[in-house]
C-alpha cells in the first residue's frame, strides 16, 4: 500500500448566494408588473432579475436591460448597483464571463462611491467567484482579499469565516501551506464562534492535510480528531468515515502503530458497508489487508484482498483491481505459492494494458500452462540468469529485424537489376511494394513472436524482485531488466499496430462517438499519472454535443498518446490545456503543454517511424518513437488530419480534426447507457435452472457463483474444458459460462466438442474472455459460442446474457421495495405535507438540479444539496437526508464521478415520493 496523504476535502465555496426563488414571490411581482409604471415598475423589474438570477438567467437578462433603462430616468444609484450585480450574476451563469465583469465593476464603481460598504463586498465577491470561474487564481485572489478587508470592517462573521476559507483554500492550490493555514485558521475560529458545526468538521480537515504537508503529524492529528468529533455529534457519516480513514493513514504510516491503524480503518469500513459504498468499502479492505501483510498475517492479508478484489469487480474500479491484484501476488508470493502469484500478476499486467489501449496477449495461457508443467525450481534458476534472458531477448528482437530488412533488400535487388526498360521499371516497382510489405509482416510475426516471453520475463522479474532485499546488486540488475523489458515490450506493441496499418490487417469500426464524454472520460484517466509529476490538467469546451464518427477505441488511443506526451515532456508542476471545439463542419480536439518545445528540425521527422527527438522525457520515461506515427495513420484511416504548432521554448500544440457527424436526435446515442441505467433499477428473478462455470480460476467462477447468488440456480464448477465436458455429460446443464484460455483443453475446444453431440448442441455457452481484441468475439461465435462477455464480469453484463436464454420469472424495480419501506417510515403527518414538498421539488428542485449537472460548479452542487437537506429535514423524510449528506461528501471529497451519479438519482427521489403520494 502507497503511502496516502491526508485527503483534502476542501471547497473554493464561491457560489453561496440562495439560488432557489420562491415561485410565490415570483407569480406575485409578475402579476404587479402588468399594470406598474415609472419607479414603481423600475422596482418590481429588479426583484424579479434578482429571483430569476439564478434559476432563469435569460429571463433576469430581459427584465435587467428594461430595468436599467428605467433607473436612466430616476437617478437611484443604490437600486442601479444592486441590480448591476443582479445581472453580473445571471450573465455569469450564461458564461458571458466579460459581459459580467462589465456589469460586476459598473456595480463596484457606484457602490464605492455612495459608500455602500457591504454590498461593495458581495461585488467583490461577485467579481472573484467570475474570474475564478475562468481559472485565474490570483485574481480571484485580489477580490476575496479586497471583500475580506471590507468584512472585517463590517464585522459580519459569517462573511469573514467563509472568505477566510476561500482564500486559505487558493493559497493550498498553490502550495503556500503556511499562508493557507494562517486563512483557514482564522476561518475555523470565526466557526467555532458560531458553532457550525459541519464547518467545522470540514475546515479542521482541511488544516490537518496542511498540517500532513507540513511534516507536522501531531497536529494533523489532533485536527482530524476535532473534525471526528464533530462529525459524529451532526451524524454525517459519510464524512465520519472519510476522517477516520485518514486518522488510520495517520497512525500506520506517521507513528507505525497498525493495531491504531486498524481500529480505525475497521471503523470506517463499518460506515461504508452500512451506508453500502462499495468503492469505499474496497478501499478499506485493501488498506485493512496491506497492513495485515506488512505484519505478515497473510492468511488474513489475502482474506481482505480478495473480499476488496470482488467488490471492485462488481463496480469496474478497474485501477484498483490492478492494485489489488499485484497486492495478492506479493501475497501469494510470501506464502511460497508461485503459480497463484503468477496468476495474478499476469492478470494484473494483462489489466493494465487493457486500460491504455495495449493489445492484450492471446497466448498467455500457454505460458501458464507451460509454468505448471515445469519445476518451480527450474523456472527461478533460469530467471536469476538475467543477464543472459537479457542479451538472447535483444539478440532474438535485432536478428528478427535484420532478418526482415536483409529479406526486403534481397527481394528489392533483385527485381531492381532485372529493370532495364521502362516496363521493367514498373514490374521492380510493384515486387519493391511486395518487399516492402513482406519486410513489415516479418515484423509483425517477430514482433507477436517476442511479445509472450517478454511477457514471462517481466511478470517472473517482479516475483523475483519481491524475494530479494532492496539496494543489493541482485536487485539493481532486476531493475534493470525490468526497464528494458517494459521498454521493449512498448517497442513491441507499436509495432503490431504499425505491422497491421502497414498491412490493411487493421479493422475499424466507426460508429457514431460523441467526442465530449470521451475526452471527459480520458481527462479523468490523465489526472492520476499527471499528478505524480505535480502536474495540472484543465479542460475546456465549447460545445457539449459534438458528434464524429470513429472507431472509439482507436480514436481514444491516439487522444491517449497526445495527452501522455504532453505529461510525459512537460517539466514538473506545469499545466496541460485540453480542448475540445466545434468549428462549423470540423471537430477540433487539442492538446498544449509547457514543454520544451520542437525544432524545425523535429517537426520534419516528427510524424515518422522510429524517430528520436531531440527534447527527452522529463521524468525518465521511455519512448519508441512509434505513437505519433501511428496516430497519424490512424486519424487519416479515419478521414481526419492531425497537425502540430510548436516553437523552441514556447511548448507544443496538437490537434485531431475530425469531420463532425451531423445526427437529428443527440439523444439516440444515450440509448445504451439508458439501457443500462433501467438494468441496473431492475432486480430479475429468473427460472430455476442448472448452470455450469468453467475456469482455471477459483476466484473467477467464485465472482460468477456470488452474482447469480440470489437466483434459484443449481450451480457446478469445473477447472479447465476437459471437465467442463466430463460434467455436462453428466448434469445436462441449462446453460454454460466458460473461460476461453485454460489448460488441458481451452473454451473454444470445449465449446466445438459439446455442438458436436446431438445431446447437447442446444445448450446455450457464454464464452467468458479478458481479451480485449474486437476480433474475440467473432473468434467465438466462430467456435460455436451462443454469447459473450469481457472480463472483468459486471452483473449488468451477466444478467444481460441470462435474458437472452433464460426466462425471466418476474422483474423487481429496485425503487418499488425502497418505496414500500419508505411508506412504512412515513408518519401520517410527514405523508400529510407530501404535496407541498412535492410542488417544490417539482416546480423548484428539478430544474435547478439540471441546471448544475450541466454546469457542474462544485459551489453551486453544495449549495443545491444543502437546500435538498434542508428539505429532508423540515419534512422529516430520512432518505431525503440521506441523499443529500451523500452528495454533501462526494463534493466535499471532489469526486466528480460519484457527484454526477448521485445528481442523475435525484429524480428517482420524487418518483418515490410520488408513489408515496398515490398509496396513501
Amino acid at each position: 500500500m502507497n503511502k496516502k496523504k491526508i485527503l483534502f476535502i476542501g471547497l473554493l465555496i464561491i457560489f453561496s448566494f440562495s439560488i432557489f426563488a420562491s415561485q410565490t414571490r415570483i407569480d406575485s411581482l409578475e402579476t404587479q408588473l402588468v399594470d406598474a409604471k415609472g419607479e414603481a415598475r423600475t422596482k418590481i423589474l429588479a426583484g424579479l432579475v434578482f429571483e430569476y438570477r439564478h434559476n432563469n438567467p435569460p429571463k433576469a437578462v430581459e427584465y435587467g436591460k428594461e430595468a436599467l433603462a428605467l433607473l436612466n430616468d430616476f437617478k437611484d444609484e443604490p437600486q442601479k448597483a444592486k441590480l448591476l450585480n443582479d445581472l453580473a450574476w445571471a450573465y455569469l451563469q450564461l458564461n458571458e464571463f466579460q459581459i459580467a465583469l462589465d456589469h460586476a465593476y459598473n456595480s463596484l464603481e457606484i457602490t464605492r462611491k455612495i459608500n455602500d460598504l457591504s454590498l461593495q463586498s458581495g461585488v467583490l465577491y461577485h467579481i472573484g467567484s467570475i474570474y475564478f470561474q475562468q481559472n485565474d487564481l490570483v485574481k480571484a485572489l485580489e477580490q476575496y482579499i479586497l471583500a475580506l478587508e471590507i468584512q472585517e470592517e463590517i464585522q459580519d462573521s459569517f462573511e469573514m469565516a467563509r472568505l477566510n476559507g476561500n482564500i486559505g483554500l487558493i493559497f493550498f492550490s498553490t502550495k503556500d501551506f503556511n499562508k493557507s493555514l494562517e486563512y483557514l485558521s482564522k476561518a475555523l475560529k470565526f466557526y467555532k464562534e458560531m458553532n457550525k458545526k459541519n464547518s467545522i468538521a470540514s475546515t479542521s480537515l482541511n488544516i490537518a492535510g496542511i498540517y500532513q504537508n507540513l511534516g507536522d503529524n501531531e497536529k494533523a492529528l489532533d485536527h482530524c480528531l476535532l473534525a471526528l468529533k464533530f462529525s459524529e455529534e451532526i451524524g454525517n457519516e459519510l464524512l465520519t468515515g472519510i476522517i477516520l480513514n485518514n486518522i488510520a493513514i495517520i497512525y500506520y504510516y506517521n507513528f507505525n502503530e497498525p493495531n491504531k491503524a486498524l481500529e480505525y480503518f475497521n471503523r470506517s469500513l463499518t460506515i461504508t458497508k452500512k451506508n453500502d459504498d462499495k468503492i469505499a468499502v474496497a478501499s478499506s479492505l485493501y488498506s485493512i489487508g496491506s497492513i495485515y501483510k506488512d505484519l505478515g498475517l497473510y492468511e488474513k492479508a489475502l482474506e481482505n484482498e480478495i473480499e476488496a478484489l470482488e467488490i471492485s469487480l462488481i463496480v469496474n474500479d478497474n485501477m484498483r483491481i490492478v492494485d489489488i491484484l499485484k497486492e495478492i501476488s506479493y501475497i501469494h508470493s510470501k506464502m511460497n505459492n508461485y503459480k497463484k502469484s503468477y496468476e495474478y500478476i499476469m492478470q494484473a499486467v494483462a489489466l493494465k494494458d487493457s486500460l491504455y489501449a495495449v493489445e492484450t496477449e492471446e497466448k498467455i495461457a500457454e505460458i501458464q500452462t507451460k509454468y505448471e508443467t515445469e519445476k518451480k525450481e527450474q523456472q527461478i534458476e533460469i530467471l536469476k540468469k538475467d543477464n543472459k534472458i537479457q542479451n538472447m531477448t535483444r539478440n532474438y528482437f535485432i536478428g528478427g529485424f535484420i532478418f526482415a530488412f536483409i529479406l526486403a533488400g534481397i527481394l528489392y535487388n533483385r527485381y531492381r537489376i532485372k529493370s532495364k526498360a521502362n516496363k521493367e521499371l514498373s514490374i521492380a516497382r510493384t515486387v519493391a511494394e511486395e518487399a516492402n510489405l513482406m519486410k513489415t509482416e516479418l515484423l509483425g510475426i517477430a514482433a507477436h513472436d517476442l511479445k509472450n516471453p517478454l511477457n514471462s520475463i517481466l511478470g517472473f522479474s517482479k516475483l523475483i524482485k519481491q524475494e530479494i532485499p532492496e539496494h543489493t546488486t541482485s536487485s539493481e540488475f532486476i531493475d534493470v531488466i525490468e526497464e528494458s523489458s517494459e521498454e521493449m515490450l512498448s517497442l513491441i506493441n507499436h509495432l503490431l499496430n504499425s505491422s497491421a496499418i502497414e498491412t490493411g490487417k487493421i479493422t475499424l469500426e466507426p460508429v457514431p462517438v460523441k467526442f465530449n464524454d470521451l475526452a471527459f472520460s480520458l481527462i479523468s484517466v490523465m489526472t492520476s499519472p499527471a499528478s505524480l509529476k505535480d502536474q495540472k490538467i484543465v479542460y475546456e469546451e465549447n460545445d457539449t454535443d459534438i458528434i464524429v464518427k470513429a472507431d472509439k477505441g482507436r480514436l481514444k488511443e491516439v487522444m491517449d498518446n497526445l495527452i501522455s506526451n504532453a505529461i510525459k515532456y512537460s517539466e514538473y508542476d506545469k499545466t496541460i490545456w485540453v480542448r475540445l471545439n466545434k468549428d462549423k463542419d470540423k471537430a477540433i480536439f487539442e492538446v498544449e503543454d509547457e514543454g520544451p518545445g520542437l525544432t524545425d528540425a523535429d517537426k520534419k521527422k516528427l510524424f515518422g517511424r522510429f524517430q528520436k527527438l531531440s527534447a527527452r522525457p522529463t521524468g525518465g520515461e521511455g519512448s519508441t518513437g512509434l505513437g505519433l506515427s501511428i496516430a497519424k495513420q490512424l486519424i487519416e484511416l479515419q478521414d481526419g488530419t492531425i497537425e502540430v504548432e510548436s516553437e523552441p521554448g514556447k511548448g507544443s500544440t496538437f490537434r485531431i480534426i475530425l469531420p463532425i457527424l451531423e445526427i437529428e436526435d443527440i439523444s439516440m446515442l444515450d440509448d445504451m447507457k439508458e439501457e443500462k441505467a433501467e438494468l441496473e433499477t431492475e432486480e430479475i428473478i429468473f427460472e430455476p435452472a442448472t448452470i455450469v462455470i468453467a475456469d482455471d480460476i477459483g476466484e473467477n467462477r467464485k465472482l460468477i457463483r456470488n452474482l447469480l447468488g440470489n437466483q434459484e440456480f443449481t450451480i457446478f464448477e469445473a477447472k479447465n474444458g476437459k471437465e467442463l465436458v466430463e460434467l455436462v455429460h453428466k448434469v445436462k446443464p441449462g446453460i454454460i459460462f466458460t473461460d476461453v484460455q485454460m489448460p488441458e483443453m481451452d473454451g473454444y475446444e470445449a465449446t466445438k466438442k459439446l455442438k458436436e453431440d446431438e445431446n447437447y448442441k442446444e445448450i446455450p455457452i457464454i464464452a467468458v474472455t479478458a481479451s480485449t481484441l474486437k476480433t474475440e468475439e467473432s473468434k467465438a461465435k466462430a467456435a460455436g459460442c451462443d454469447g459473450f462477455i469481457r472480463k472483468p464480469v459486471s452483473n449488468e453484463s451477466l444478467m444481460e446474457e441470462l435474458k437472452k436464454f433464460i426466462p425471466p420469472k418476474e422483474t423487481i424495480k429496485k425503487e418499488e421495495e425502497i418505496e414500500e419501506k419508505e411508506i412504512i417510515e412515513l408518519t401520517e403527518e410527514v405523508k400529510a405535507r407530501l404535496p407541498e414538498l412535492l410542488k417544490i421539488l417539482k416546480d423548484e428542485m428539478i430544474e435547478k438540479c439540471e441546471k448544475v449537472k450541466t454546469n457542474f460548479v462544485i459551489g453551486e452542487i453544495e449549495d443545491f444539496g444543502e437546500k435538498i437537506r434542508n428539505l429532508g429535514e423540515e419534512y422529516q423524510i430520512e432518505f431525503i437526508l440521506k441523499w443529500a449528506d451523500k452528495l454533501l461528501a462526494e463534493t466535499q471529497s471532489f469526486d466528480i464521478g460519484k457527484i454526477q451519479i448521485s445528481l442523475n438519482k435525484f429524480s428517482e427521489l420524487i418518483k418515490y415520493l410520488n408513489s408515496v403520494e398515490n398509496k396513501k
